[in-house]
């Protein structure tokens, strides 16, 4: 059988546990300020029957009823504000408390996923969920969800008041609104109105893609002289989009045209309807106070109807948001061992480590690192080398612990890495990374990364990473900020940067994943100095596709497809003239390479070569 889901706004309140009971009492009071919105129109029509009914007897009006319900009138709107105010404090204050746990409840929880969630593109769908849905899930709770109850429930009021008062006008005025939202309904429901709304999503999405893709590869497309045939795609894509957009316009607008006519001319209907009913029924004092009474009350109908309807499609889009973050807090969190050092000093043991990025049941998986054993001694300096998607940075990433093994352990000390906290591990841990990531905060902030340590320790780290004195020829030296609204960094800033983070925290183990792959010739000098003095008595692993950076490694290891193929020295693996010695004397010749001219003349004669 299949599970009923709980309201979407419960299952907020559930998962962010928090107490539903304050939010109802902030829901009742919006509520009844809706429903006593509509008590003016019954009074009105009161005040209007005592007028009408003095006139028609030809006696006095009584002036003691007209003001009682006028009190009633004014005293019913002034509760409504009342009554308003206090719902809206009270269900923003709820829906602040519940998506405030439920951020902290998101953020502790992604604090405990593995590393490799945010490499796997989930970190965009996150940050959004964060800040746009969160949004929209606050104006669902604290404005949405409120109104639609009170709109049932005056609906309800003034469906009560109209059938007490005259059955067939109650049918008339309910029956044209229900013809109306039917014939709403036709233009979005059944197979062809949701092939069209599928398509022109498919299309609109589609279009989006094409014209986010021809903006990045204009530099591409204008020198590669292709500028027109992605210009015709992108044409050829948003003339299906147009065809789409027609067809929907098609199918709705006439069918919109209609239903607001409905809507909006209820009153035709009732009015149609009161003369039928007088035409049978001449004289009848009461029935004319009955069409009145529906005229007046006929068109209230029309509002909370339709907020009903429309508020009715938040909640469904509450009810996808919130699926969006149970997905994330169903993500299994790492678990944690107790260890909070490493006993046994820093050597590295990689035993028999086995891992996959695809699940055992696909059919198509391949298999990330196979079998490896390497040991690593404390103190020593290391190279993973190999073709490219041989596992070289899959072998760092699960030392951090971005994932874990499927098979075998790796191990620091002796100890194997799942044993330790994660604090204690990172305490253990520091990475370099190819792209740098520079937060929007103060040089000081991205070198200190939060850590409570002093600005003379933050200055001796950039020293030491070379990169001290161009931080001093900033705007505002360690206090000019970066990235996104502030200064911009080269790469090569970045990486020293990133190298006096690394040297500030001072772990003994250091992982560099080509740290310098792209690195200009003027910055090379200055990061490989500071280099120097990270790796200072450190064990180091060094993930590198130019070999001749890692010349002097004490070891190194070749990787390829996954498996350990070799590892020794530099000069022993050329002796050994197997898959290092060939990517070795590729690597020679491409760097020796040069490009002959021979044949070409400049203009005069002279040769280019």
């Amino acid at each position: 059988m299949k599970e009923t889901k709980k309201n979407a706004v419960f299952r907020v309140f559930e998962t962010a546990h928090c107490s539903p009971g304050r939010y109802l009492l902030g829901v009742s009071c919006q509520a009844l300020s809706i429903l006593l919105s509509g008590v003016p129109f019954y009074t009105v029509y009161r005040i209007i029957r005592i007028f009408l009914l003095a006139s028609l007897d030809g006696v006095a009006v009584d002036t003691g009823s007209v003001w009682l319900w006028a009190w009633i009138t004014a005293g019913s709107i002034v509760l409504g504000i009342g009554l308003s105010i206090a719902g809206s404090f009270i269900c923003h204050a709820c829906a602040f408390d519940a998506l405030y746990d439920l951020r902290m409840q998101i953020l502790d929880h992604m604090g405990k996923l593995n590393l490799g969630f945010y490499t796997g593109g989930q970190s965009g769908a996150v940050q959004k969920m964060m800040n746009e849905n969160m949004e929209k899930m606050e104006n669902i709770i604290a404005h949405d969800f409120p109104n639609l109850v009170g709109a049932g429930i005056l609906l309800a009021a003034l469906g009560v008041l109209l059938f007490s008062l005259n059955i067939p006008l109650a049918l008339t005025i309910f029956a044209a609104l229900l013809i109306a939202f039917l014939i709403q309904f036709s233009a979005f429901g059944g197979k062809s109105g949701q092939q069209i709304w599928a398509d022109l999503n498919r299309s609109s999405t589609e279009l989006d893609a094409a014209f986010s893709e021809y903006v990045a590869g204009m530099e591409e497309e204008k020198i590669f002289g292709r500028p027109e045939a992605a210009a015709r795609r992108l044409t050829a894509l948003v003339e299906k989009n147009r065809g789409h957009w027609i067809a929907y316009l098609k199918r709705v607008t006439p069918v919109y045209g209609a239903y607001k006519t409905i809507t909006i001319s209820v009153l035709a209907f009732v009015l149609v309807a009161g003369c039928v009913l007088l035409y049978f029924n001449p004289g009848d004092t009461a029935l004319i106070l009955e069409v009145l009474m529906s005229l007046i009350v006929g068109p209230a109908v029309i509002s909370p109807l339709m907020e009903l309807v429309e508020l009715g499609a938040d909640l469904r889009n509450l009810s996808v948001r919130m699926d969006q973050v149970e997905e994330v807090l169903k993500n299994p969190a790492m678990p944690e061992g107790i260890r909070n050092h490493a006993e046994e000093g820093t050597e590295i043991g990689f035993h028999d480590v086995s891992f996959s990025y695809q699940d055992a049941a696909d059919p198509l998986r391949r298999m990330a690192l196979d079998h490896v054993s390497m040991k690593i001694p404390a103190g020593c300096f290391a190279a993973l080398v190999g073709p490219s998607g041989g596992g070289k940075s899959t072998a760092g990433q699960l030392l951090a612990r971005f994932w874990d093994v499927e098979r075998g352990a790796i191990t620091i000390g002796g100890q194997d890495i799942r044993d330790f906290t994660m604090e204690a591990l990172m305490e253990q841990i520091s990475f370099v990374f190819q792209d740098t990531y520079i937060f929007a905060e103060s040089v000081y902030d991205n070198i200190a990364m939060h850590r409570p340590v002093s600005r003379e320790a933050v200055e001796q780290a950039a020293k030491a990473a070379r990169c001290h004195e161009f931080i001093c020829s900033l705007p505002q030296g360690y206090e000019t900020r970066l990235g996104d609204g502030g200064h911009k960094l080269s790469g090569g800033e970045a990486q020293r940067i990133a190298i006096a983070r690394a040297i500030l925290k001072d772990t003994p183990i250091v992982i560099l994943d080509e740290a310098m792959a792209f690195t200009d010739a003027e910055n090379e000098l200055a990061l490989r100095e500071g280099m120097a003095e990270l790796l200072k008595g450190k064990t180091v692993l060094m993930i590198a596709h130019r070999l001749y950076s890692i010349q002097d490694a004490d070891r190194i290891f070749v990787l390829e497809n996954g498996r350990l193929k070799e590892e020794g020295t530099h000069s022993e693996l050329l002796q050994a003239d197997r898959l290092y010695a060939h990517l070795w004397n590729i690597q020679n010749e491409t760097e020796q390479w040069q490009m002959k001219t021979s044949g070409i003349q400049r203009e005069g004669g002279e040769s280019y070569a």
